[in-house]
């Protein structure tokens, strides 16, 4: 590998490295070590700091808290915005209802991403440590996450990260966690629930959480260097009701290709419905197709929310509905990149 195209300081020319097993050759490709899986599944609940920031917005320590009034008013507005008019709409405004959305979205979605991350554990696939010396004697994991809304997916991965470090107390692990999301309401929600997380880290996990962008994230990837992230993620952004044209789509797969390392995920998370199954189907076979990626599944999973308590207290609240059977559906992709494409 050449680490001047890497883009690591200090280490000129070519590197070759001898591996005497495949398995051996397979972890530095894939930047993953060996170490102590935590168990994880289903999660208890949301990590106390969380959960108490979030009802911290509405200024109270639990959702019974609330009076007749404001549960009427929380309802009305999330009735909007999940309803039909809203979904019809060419772009739903999260602005008048950031709190709200976060409340009942958040507790039911934030450890999806668990399922992709704990799959690949098991066969060295997930990035924990970079080998790369850096000067600053770090060797950090560089994220991106597309479409960050309120902080969902970014307080899951880094709540998974953080039960890895705690059972492997030996691991130094780094991350660079850079955000994109378009609307500049969810700033202060996610700010504030990313910051209560950020307290609770364990000692041997460092997170330098990038600030947000706040553009189109197609555009943002676009625009990005060669070989600058280990990990992509996005969540309920790349489907049908997002409206992602065939062009977009298009560019959106090469400047994947172009911004992930060699052996680089791209983790796509979507609701579980057909018509999104099927797009997530195309994206799947176009990247294995045309873009050179190596793709698992996508697969169907469950999210067991019944240990959720701002979950339950909702439901009793009658803000949402329940679940069947407490489980929370959607669909995920694991795709990894095997090949360079220059067009």
């Amino acid at each position: 590998k050449d680490y001047n195209e890497a883009g690591v300081k200090g280490f000129p020319g070519a590197v070759f490295r001898k591996f005497d097993t495949w398995r051996q050759a397979n972890r530095f490709l894939n930047k993953a070590v060996p170490c102590q899986i935590p168990e994880i599944m289903p999660a208890q609940d949301l990590p106390a700091a969380v959960e108490q920031a979030l009802l911290g917005a509405f200024s109270v320590q639990q959702l019974r808290d609330l009076d007749t009034k404001d549960l009427s008013a929380i309802s009305q507005k999330t009735d909007w915005m999940f309803s039909k008019e809203a979904s019809s709409a060419n772009m739903v405004d999260y602005a008048p209802c950031t709190r709200e959305y976060a409340l009942l979205y958040l507790p039911v979605n934030m450890h999806k991403i668990w399922q992709p991350l704990n799959a690949l554990l098991p066969d060295d696939r997930l990035p924990v440590l970079d080998e790369y010396k850096y000067t600053d004697g770090a060797h950090p994991i560089r994220i991106l996450e597309m479409g960050a809304g309120p902080g969902t997916t970014t307080l899951g991965v880094l709540s998974f990260y953080a039960m890895l470090a705690e059972a492997n107390p030996s691991l130094k692990i780094v991350l660079e966690y850079v955000t994109v999301e378009r609307e500049k309401a969810f700033q202060q929600i996610f700010d504030m629930l990313t910051g209560a997380l950020l307290k609770t880290l364990p000692d041997n996990l460092q997170v330098k959480l990038k600030p947000t962008q706040f553009r189109d994230a197609f555009d943002f990837i676009h625009n990005y260097p060669k070989s600058s992230f280990d990990l992509v993620l996005e969540s309920n952004m790349l489907n049908h009701n997002e409206r992602v044209g065939a062009h977009q789509l298009g560019n959106f797969l090469n400047d994947l290709n172009r911004v992930l390392v060699y052996s680089g995920k791209f983790i796509a998370i979507e609701p579980a419905d057909a018509q999104t199954a099927a797009f997530l189907n195309e994206v799947s076979g176009k990247l294995a197709d045309h873009s050179g990626f190596t793709v698992m599944g996508p697969k169907i999973a469950a999210n067991d929310v019944s240990g959720i308590r701002l979950y339950r207290d909702a439901c009793e609240c009658h803000l949402r509905h329940t679940l069947e059977k407490d489980q929370h559906l959607f669909r995920y992709a694991v795709l990894t990149k095997a090949l360079e494409v220059t067009s």
